[in-house]
């Protein structure tokens, strides 16, 4: 091979390593719903309604290995470990909130969409800013998520995101040999979206507060500011309790050991 031929094979081959296809994302309707759970446990109060005013885009799928490591390459950020399981088309785990978000943002740059996210520094402490009407990709808020899982506007009430019969939906710790799997192998809910019960626990934009319920606004209800970050559908290692569609759970916002978290993203619909 020449020299001119090997520079070409070369180009080829870094392009196909660092080419990636964007998140297939499916629209969701915007609408009312009963969020929460007065059967559930005390921060599933009380159900109440909930109005979305905004249609947006979620993502079909988890985020998986095969578009965040590039993401990785290309920032200098360190790779999450997949703790041998596999990459790929396995949702990711080991990745905080902070990156899942300026992961959102490098998504955005990418397809030259106006990004959601802006970084201050206030009181020497991180602070993070969201403007709902950009149209780049973002985590979606609490509120966005459970109507997601329900089915949205197609929503046939079921008690984990598509079934009442978790084996169909979900990755969990009764069949999941205590580990990911690769995205898209069980059944989707009712709006198309996979492994929305199970799997990995995902990233919520929204701060935690065990009481929300009890004083949230009734249209796009979010909460901005607090110590915790909410985290929505339970994973590869939950009971059945933490698949419920109206399961409320949180956590740490920096934890790079969590091996059961992950995170999938939306965007606002114009």
């Amino acid at each position: 091979m020449n020299k001119f031929l090997f520079l070409s094979f070369l180009l080829a081959v870094t392009g196909c390593i660092n080419k990636y296809n964007p998140p297939e994302m499916v629209y969701i309707e915007k609408g009312t719903f009963f969020m929460g759970n007065n059967n559930g446990s005390e921060n599933e109060k009380p159900a109440h309604d909930v109005t979305l005013t905004r249609s947006f885009y979620m993502s079909k799928y988890e985020i998986t290995y095969s578009i965040y490591d590039i993401y990785c390459t290309k920032t200098n950020t360190d790779k999450s470990t997949d703790r041998g399981w596999g990459r790929d088309n396995r949702p990711v785990v080991h990745v905080n909130w902070f990156n899942a978000i300026k992961f959102c943002n490098w998504l955005s740059k990418n397809e030259k969409l106006k990004e959601c996210y802006t970084r201050k520094i206030i009181n020497n402490k991180e602070v993070w800013f969201c403007d709902f009407n950009a149209e780049g990709y973002r985590l979606p808020t609490e509120a966005e998520w459970e109507y997601a899982a329900r089915g949205g506007s197609k929503s046939k009430e079921f008690k984990y995101s598509g079934s009442n019969k978790p084996d169909d939906v979900s990755w969990y710790s009764n069949n999941s040999d205590m580990m990911t799997h690769p995205v898209g192998m069980k059944k989707p809910n009712e709006l198309g979206l996979y492994d929305m019960s199970g799997n990995v626990y995902e990233w919520c934009w929204d701060a935690y507060y065990d009481d929300f319920y009890k004083k949230t606004p009734l249209k796009n209800p979010m909460m901005n500011t607090g110590r915790n970050r909410v985290k929505r559908g339970g994973s590869w290692k939950s009971s059945l309790i933490g698949l419920k569609n109206t399961f409320r759970n949180s956590d740490f916002p920096n934890p790079d050991w969590a091996y059961d978290i992950g995170f999938r993203v939306v965007r606002t619909a114009k």
